[in-house]
């Protein structure tokens, strides 16, 4: 009887554990497949994003489902955040006017790890910030979990322990993957937007040329053009001079790391420095790759010659984009910003695309003014011939001869007289 009883009750053990993972593996499904309907009911990712984690909450169950992400100075900020209801809604409006929470800050509490952290109690546990903690209503879990994005991010989830039962970590863990590509396509819709919108603005850019005033004061027109557009800080313009009087020309427009416009004696000091358009090596590696380089270590990579004015400025990015036309090097472009890290793949792409619009405008000035200096020769050798006729024919004639001096003489004793 013994083991009769002990085989029934393993037999229902048995089931219990069947029937309670095919209740997870069901709960999974009709979880992924929510997901997969918020992700295909918009064609805008960002839209999709919001879908994403309401879609979350309520295939869940859960009263709150959040995604953050890592800004470039180490704060989290919120993307999207959906609430069902319940005592957590307050809690989420009083944590909008408080500080916002940094990296730093959640590492050291142990709330952001490789995988996901849960919190029996969030009101009481003390791997939750203080601040937000005292918040928290009683009998409240957490779940905090990376999201992979090119920028960090993380997903949240919080309820009553009465309302919703916390997810399996396993499935918390696929959820915050879906998320990184959700906020991948996201980024990505973003960043073609914005260099379509900057493409569009710099449309033309070349045109700033032709116009009139000295020629360095049009490249600075150029310059300041492609900062208002892009947004880098700081960025000069060197080409070779399109007159042939001097070794290169040169215009910087930008803005130092406070903000505050570029002195007039550092413009000075750079714009008088031997660019790199001069320096053979540079030039020759610059027009083998044909794409901007970028230096993420300037002080030590830049030449010497450069690396005292780039320590002063407190430069900790640059970027040098050559500007060719038909295998010549006509210019190059340099952007600068104070800020590590500052240039990425898009930056390098839209750099190309300014530097590849330049070139054929470089190209027809120094045509240009050579057609401009063509003509002038032109002109002054045809006057010179005729000059030279006159004086034959007067030549011949002893009674003529001078008449033209003459003439002149006379013009020049009445108008001075005048």
């Amino acid at each position: 009887l013994t083991s009769a009883a002990d085989r029934a009750l393993a037999r229902a053990k048995q089931e219990l554990a069947y029937g309670q993972a095919r209740s997870a593996e069901r709960n999974s499904q009709d979880v992924f497949f929510a997901l997969g309907e918020a992700m295909s009911q918009s064609l805008d990712p960002l839209e999709t994003v919001h879908n994403f984690g309401e879609a979350i909450a309520r295939s869940l169950g859960i009263e709150m489902c959040g995604l953050w992400r890592v800004q470039d100075d180490g704060v989290l900020s919120q993307i999207t955040e959906h609430i069902t209801g319940g005592p957590l809604a307050d809690v989420s409006s009083q944590m909008t006017t408080m500080p916002p929470i940094t990296v730093a800050e959640l590492e050291e509490s142990g709330l952001m790890k490789p995988y996901p952290v849960y919190i029996e109690d969030a009101s009481v546990s003390d791997v939750m910030p203080e601040r937000f903690r005292r918040l928290m209503p009683a009998h409240t879990w957490f779940i905090a979990a990376p999201v992979p994005t090119v920028t960090s991010g993380l997903l949240v989830m919080s309820a009553d322990h009465t309302r919703s039962a916390p997810p399996a970590m396993s499935l918390v863990l696929a959820i915050a993957r879906l998320a990184g590509a959700a906020l991948g396509n996201a980024d990505a819709y973003q960043r073609a937007q914005t260099r379509g919108e900057q493409l569009a603005g710099l449309a033309g850019v070349g045109g700033l040329l032709f116009g009139d005033g000295e020629y360095e004061d049009r490249l600075g027109a150029v310059a300041k053009r492609i900062v208002e557009v892009t947004g880098y800080p700081t960025v000069t313009l060197d080409t070779l001079d399109p007159a042939g009087e001097r070794p290169f020309c040169r215009n910087v427009y930008g803005r130092q790391a406070d903000g505050a416009e570029l002195d007039a004696r550092d413009m000075a000091a750079w714009r008088s420095m031997r660019p790199a358009l001069r320096e053979p090596a540079v030039a020759d590696f610059l027009k083998k790759t044909n794409k901007p380089l970028i230096m993420d270590d300037p002080v030590t990579q830049a030449p010497p010659a450069y690396r005292e004015f780039i320590e002063q400025m407190g430069i900790r990015t640059t970027a040098v984009a050559p500007i060719l036309w038909q295998g010549e090097m006509l210019g190059m472009l340099y952007f600068a910003s104070c800020r590590p890290g500052a240039f990425g793949d898009d930056d390098i792409a839209l750099m190309h695309s300014i530097a590849s619009q330049l070139a054929p405008a470089i190209r027809v000035v120094a045509l240009h003014l050579a057609l401009e200096t063509s003509y002038r020769d032109l002109k002054d050798a045809h006057l010179h011939a005729l000059l030279r006729l006159a004086y034959a024919a007067e030549a011949r004639d002893p009674y003529t001869e001078c008449h033209l001096q003459r003439i002149r003489a006379h013009a020049l004793a009445i108008a001075s007289r005048m």
